[in-house]
C-alpha cells in the first residue's frame, strides 16, 4: 500500500513539473526571434533530451526555436550594412 501511495505522489509531482512553464508568454517563432538567448537555451534542451516521443506541443516549441535561430543566422549573413 505504501508503494502505491508513493508511486501516485511521484506521478502527481511529475505531472505538475511537466506542466510548468517558466514563461508567461507563448513560446513561438516570434518569441524566439525577440529572445535569441531563450531560443538557444531551448535548442540546447531539445538536443540534450531529444525530440523523439516528445509531447507535440513541446516539439513545436523546439521547432520554433530552431526556425528563429536559423532565420537570425540568415539575416546576419545577408546583412548588407
Amino acid at each position: 500500500m505504501k508503494q502505491t501511495v508513493g508511486f501516485l505522489v511521484l506521478a502527481a509531482c511529475l505531472v505538475l513539473i511537466g506542466g510548468c512553464d517558466s514563461s508567461d508568454k507563448p513560446q513561438n517563432y516570434q518569441f524566439f526571434k525577440d529572445n535569441p538567448d531563450q531560443a538557444k537555451a531551448v535548442i540546447g534542451e531539445c538536443r540534450l533530451n531529444g525530440t523523439r516521443g516528445m509531447d507535440p506541443k513541446r516539439n513545436a516549441v523546439c521547432d520554433a526555436a530552431v526556425a528563429a535561430e536559423k532565420s537570425a543566422k540568415y539575416d546576419e549573413s545577408h546583412n548588407t550594412n
